[in-house]
């Protein structure tokens, strides 16, 4: 647990959702201007930094002697493996979430117990009773108020990464075939858009 919780610590960002998208068009297009002016200059400067990530993966594929459509492909499936890999922290937050109320019965059953075991004493009936409704309510404000918006909000995130992927993916592949740059930029809107749409009805 200690170790998802390192992962949530750039869940608490207060960046809205339309400035990530403006500054990640605005990223890519600084990315497909570096590939139109000099692309061997740019995938070397790419592969040298470091924590540049899937963008690497893109420009080793560029090294390559491999076609567009075989670079989409592989793209595509690297987006995938990725996101797999990134939901380790969604996976543990919903576990928390589905817990917590399972947890605040098991105490309820508890402060039952002590009742039943107290049951000659008004003072035991009283600590029993405590005990059963506190931890039925921390059972259940942690799942509502707490772990269930964590997780809504660490599935957005894996969301957004999914779609800078995509984005840089398009863009990249848009430059290989000597797309005009305003192009570029209403492509990648609409794909921004789409998810923006597909995103809030499923809301």
């Amino acid at each position: 647990i200690w170790a998802g919780m390192k992962e949530l610590r750039p869940t608490f960002s207060a960046k809205g959702s339309k400035a990530q998208e403006e500054e990640l068009i605005d990223n890519v297009m600084e990315l497909v201007r570096g590939l139109k002016a000099n692309k061997a200059a740019m995938v070397e400067n790419i592969m040298n930094s470091p924590n540049q990530g899937f963008r690497t993966y893109i420009a080793e594929l560029l090294s390559t002697n491999y076609s567009l459509e075989d670079i989409r492909i592989l793209g595509t499936h690297k987006i995938h493996t990725m996101r797999q890999a990134e939901t380790g922290p969604l996976r543990m937050v919903n576990g928390l979430a589905a817990a917590s109320p399972a947890y605040g019965m098991l105490g309820t059953l508890m402060g039952l117990i002590v009742m039943l075991s107290n049951f000659d004493s008004a003072q035991g009936l009283a600590s029993g009773l405590a005990v059963a409704l506190m931890t039925t309510f921390y059972g259940l404000l942690l799942a509502q108020f707490i772990w269930q918006p964590l997780g809504k909000k660490l599935l957005s995130q894996t969301m957004f990464r999914q779609l800078r992927r995509e984005v840089e993916l398009e863009a990249v592949l848009l430059t290989m075939m000597s797309k005009p740059e305003l192009f570029i930029i209403d492509q990648l809107s609409s794909m921004v858009q789409a998810r923006d749409g597909a995103s809030t009805n499923n809301q």
